[in-house]
């Protein structure tokens, strides 16, 4: 009984006393409204998407996977840390399996520069009403 009153307890406690107000403050980001107010602004903002081709030629990126797949380049699995789980052996005979770390980040770094320039038109096509020069751009 006791046990039972003390859980009680707490738990009215919690419900009581819980946290009710969850509106937060924002700092790090820019509202979309006090943005883009020239075509300075606009124009800058479409040089994101170049920022997602950073990653093209490095290591287990969708070049590593178009490499390895053409058999442009062959990955030796000399020594103990070499073999990769054998992710490159994969790759190396066509039998990738959906799991396969280069399939996957390869994956990934694509959808993110397509996602990246369709936000680009988005806020491009959102914000073109209102600017002047609308012809230009």
């Amino acid at each position: 009984m006791k046990k039972t009153n003390i859980i009680l307890s707490f738990v009215i406690c919690i419900l009581l006393y819980g946290c009710t107000d969850l509106s937060e403050t924002v700092y790090t980001g820019v509202a979309m409204n006090d943005f883009f107010k020239n075509e300075k602004e606009l124009v800058a903002n479409a040089g994101r998407a170049y920022t997602k081709l950073q990653g093209y030629n490095s290591e287990q990126s969708l070049w590593t996977l178009l490499l390895q797949a053409s058999d442009e380049c062959a990955v030796p699995a000399c020594g103990g840390s070499w073999y990769s789980n054998g992710r490159y052996e994969e790759i190396q005979t066509n039998k990738i399996p959906p799991a396969n770390k280069l399939l996957t980040r390869g994956w990934n770094w694509i959808f993110n520069g397509i996602a990246a320039c369709n936000e680009i038109i988005y806020e491009r096509n959102y914000h073109l009403s209102s600017l002047k020069e609308k012809r230009r751009l």
